[in-house]
């Protein structure tokens, strides 16, 4: 009876095939010379892209940079005329609360 019941699960189970492998011809030299143009066009093209990317960040935060340096400018001008215009006492008192 066991052995009957080890029969009926081998027969059940689906047969083992093996797998063939496909040997594909390697491409002709022509065509592997063409994929690495390619590949090599597609780097150039990325490359320029960032370069052109990033000379365009860079020019806009030389812009920020120039606009901030300008804006400092004129606070500390804004500063000095104020503190050569208020009372030494009041002075006295903001560097007390700073």
């Amino acid at each position: 009876m066991v052995a009957e019941a080890n029969q009926s699960r081998r027969t059940k189970r689906a047969p083992l095939v093996r797998a063939k492998t496909v040997v594909a011809a390697s491409p002709p030299a022509h065509n592997v010379l063409n994929i690495d143009n390619k590949i090599e066009q597609a780097m150039d093209l990325v490359k320029t892209h960032l370069m052109f990317a990033v000379r365009e960040e860079v020019d806009g935060l030389r812009g920020k940079i120039f606009d901030l340096e300008n804006h400092v400018r004129r606070l500390e001008a804004e500063n000095s005329i104020l503190k050569r215009t208020i009372p030494n006492d009041t002075l006295k008192q903001l560097h007390l609360k700073l």
